[in-house]
């Protein structure tokens, strides 16, 4: 029984013993995690984060004006040694310039040449303008002159539509104012009076008088305006044309205006106006010898 007893306190005390061993390893288990926490987080509180950059603000003018003064000032400073170029770099520059120059010089010669082609043009239509202008003159004067004018007394009239033969004038008075043979042609007196105004405002073709600059050289047409006359022609014939033109140019003056012509035709059409009123209002009364005296008195 003894030994029994024995046997039993010691496997008692072994056990405690274990289970004392047991207890003191876990406590060392648990004291190294903590202070390998506690180690843990030092070092991540001490872990010093990275610095963002902050950008740098400018500040925006209040006015247009000031923005165009301070642009100096808010241009960012380049360095020196980025402004430098390089020769390859400057001879590509130089050339550009080159072509550009070339380019420019091109288009200046081709103004010029189309300029003076204008010129040209303009010089040639004032001429056609006004030779245009002096061969309508000379053809209402000549219609005026051919279908117009008759300096002849006629025994019997016609009438001026159809032309045929009017009531002849009888000799006893007192007449009918019906027997008046005067009958006014109003086609012709709105042709004639048109004409006559054509010619008051036609102008001379050969006072024509284009000015040039002393830089121009010759011009390219057929006109050589600073002779006066074609290419090709001689002088003698340039001196035959000119007479004719002048006195063409004559003829035509004195219709314009205040020409002589022109004033005597208002003239005359103011006392032919005037004399054919008296002559309807006396037309019953008039006797053989008022017939003579008015004859007379228009030179027919």
């Amino acid at each position: 029984m003894a030994s029994r007893s024995t046997r039993q306190s010691n496997s008692e005390s072994q056990r405690s013993i274990r289970r004392s061993s047991r207890l003191n390893n876990r406590q060392s288990v648990a004291s190294g995690t903590r202070s390998s926490g506690i180690r843990r987080k030092r070092e991540i509180d001490h872990v010093e984060l990275p610095q963002t950059k902050r950008r740098k603000v400018e500040s925006k003018p209040a006015t247009s004006g000031a923005r165009a003064c301070n642009t100096e000032s808010s241009e960012v400073v380049i360095p020196r040694r980025s402004q430098r170029i390089t020769p390859s770099r400057l001879i590509k520059r130089e050339q550009e310039l080159l072509k550009k120059e070339q380019v420019y010089k091109q288009k200046i010669s081709e103004l010029e040449a189309k300029n003076e082609s204008l010129t040209t043009k303009v010089e040639e239509s004032a001429v056609l303008i006004s030779e245009m202008k002096q061969r309508e003159a000379e053809a209402a004067l000549a219609q005026l002159e051919e279908h117009f004018t008759c300096p002849l007394w006629h025994e019997s009239v016609d009438c001026p539509i159809c032309r045929s033969l009017l009531v002849i004038t009888p000799d006893r008075t007192p007449r009918l104012d019906v027997t008046f043979p005067f009958v006014p042609n109003r086609t012709a007196a709105t042709v004639c009076e048109s004409l006559i105004e054509k010619l008051g405002k036609t102008s001379t073709g050969c006072s024509l008088a284009v000015k040039r600059e002393d830089s121009e050289g010759g011009l390219g047409s057929e006109w050589n305006l600073e002779r006066g006359r074609k290419r090709g022609q001689t002088k003698k014939e340039s001196e035959n044309e000119d007479e004719d033109e002048d006195e063409t140019d004559l003829r035509l003056t004195v219709w314009r205006q205040g020409g002589d012509l022109r004033r005597e035709w208002q003239k005359k059409d103011k006392e032919g106006k005037r004399e054919m009123h008296n002559l309807l209002k006396n037309w019953t009364t008039m006797q053989a010898h008022d017939f003579i005296a008015i004859k007379q008195k228009l030179g027919v």
